[in-house]
């Protein structure tokens, strides 16, 4: 009972902020509210990038029969928005190995969950312009989110070539990526976008430098399904010809910046942790296969955002805006984990009490966690604007 204590708390810590935030945000015309209304519009408009979502809500409406639309709503965010909460907690306390307290470990599952980018301007309430691993306005990217972190560390095992005991335990990992790469599809495209160009390039560059690769794994558990369902919400979405797919310099970013040359600074203020992390711990972090396999999706979900648009009655919307977004959130716990993996194995490694007292005082971890702190001081602030004026 006693290791259920954190996740059990950590559940009862995520109802208020989920309440408050679908209280606020059910206002008409707003995305929930919009998204609410277009569930019930299924089967004869589909949507399949929002199929997860609008699902649950149909789901609890049945089970729910006289609830109101908010509290239909609540129960659907709950159950994407408390498990992922608690999954960042399992995982991280995993990367400890014992060697912090689970109240630590719960606290940086909350910073995790809440952190947003460090904005100093932002040119409306979404901080559209910003790489924003956190959005509240959108149910969709919030049932997305619960299986980001999840599927990218499920393809870092088909990156890595990890070794399996058998052909029975190979055949487990597969379907478990191919089914959690599938709802993440499922909920929303977007971070599939990335992930799959990631990995094949990621897997390519392992066998230039002959390191190992799980071929199987990464085929039959990310590039097929990916593709399958890529290829159906394709042509669903844009097979009728009204609207499509075209590429360009910034062609989305101009719809939400004052002058492109917040671009770059939007782009660092909003990974200032994560390159804070890797820039500092260079000569480890060049070297860590998970980290570098997220930076490399996260470039990739960049160069969708300020590469691609689609056309139509959706040209202002930056669709992939969530490509990037979807990819920092990987990110963000990427780095965490790289620095809990450190940690966990300084405080293992026997250490004289002479030799640390001589060592000079290391500025890395302070700016680290000043860069660390400012993303989740902003992630606060912007939780309790977007209460204040969601619509």
């Amino acid at each position: 009972m006693r290791k259920l204590l954190p996740y059990t708390a950590l559940f009862i810590i995520s109802l208020p902020i989920i309440v408050q935030f679908v209280a606020s945000a059910s206002i008409p015309k707003t995305d929930l509210s919009n998204h609410y209304e277009q569930a019930f519009k299924m089967p004869d408009e589909i949507h399949v990038a929002h199929a997860l979502y609008y699902f649950s809500v149909r789901i609890y409406d049945v089970i729910l029969p006289n609830a109101s639309p908010v509290s239909v709503n609540v129960f659907s965010m709950i159950t994407f928005m408390s498990p992922l909460l608690l999954l960042l907690y399992a995982l991280l306390k995993r990367s400890a190995k014992g060697q912090l307290r689970d109240s630590a470990i719960a606290g940086l599952a909350i910073c995790l969950f809440l952190m947003a980018p460090i904005y100093f301007f932002a040119d409306n309430r979404y901080m559209t312009g910003y790489v924003n691993s956190m959005v509240w306005h959108s149910p969709t990217y919030h049932a997305l989110r619960l299986f980001i972190v999840p599927v990218s560390l499920l393809a870092l095992r088909a990156v890595d070539g990890s070794a399996h005991r058998d052909r029975a335990e190979r055949a487990f990992w597969t379907l478990l990526t191919a089914g959690l790469l599938s709802l993440a599809t499922f909920a929303k495209p977007s971070y599939t976008i990335a992930l799959l160009p990631g990995c094949c390039l990621f897997a390519l560059c392992r066998v230039w430098i002959r390191q190992p690769v799980d071929w199987s794994m990464l085929l039959l558990g990310i590039v097929l399904p990916g593709a399958v369902m890529l290829g159906l919400q394709y042509l669903v979405n844009f097979g009728n010809g009204d609207d499509g797919i075209q590429f360009g310099v910034i062609l989305s970013a101009r719809f939400h910046v004052e002058s492109t040359w917040q671009i770059p600074f939007r782009i660092i203020l909003s990974l200032a942790f994560p390159l804070s992390v890797y820039l500092l711990y260079f000569s480890e972090s060049r070297k860590h296969t998970y980290l570098n396999l997220s930076w490399l999706i996260c470039m990739l979900g960049l160069f969708f955002m300020y590469f691609f648009n689609v056309t139509g009655w959706r040209s202002n919307h930056a669709v992939f805006n969530w490509t990037a977004y979807s990819a920092a959130f990987a990110l963000m716990y990427a780095s965490t984990q790289f620095l809990m993996e450190k940690y966990s194995a300084a405080r293992r490694r026997p250490i004289q009490v002479t030799e640390a007292m001589r060592r000079p005082v290391s500025l890395r971890p302070i700016l680290v966690a000043t860069m660390f702190g400012l993303h989740v001081g902003c992630g606060i602030v912007y939780y309790f604007q977007f209460l204040s004026y969601p619509g």
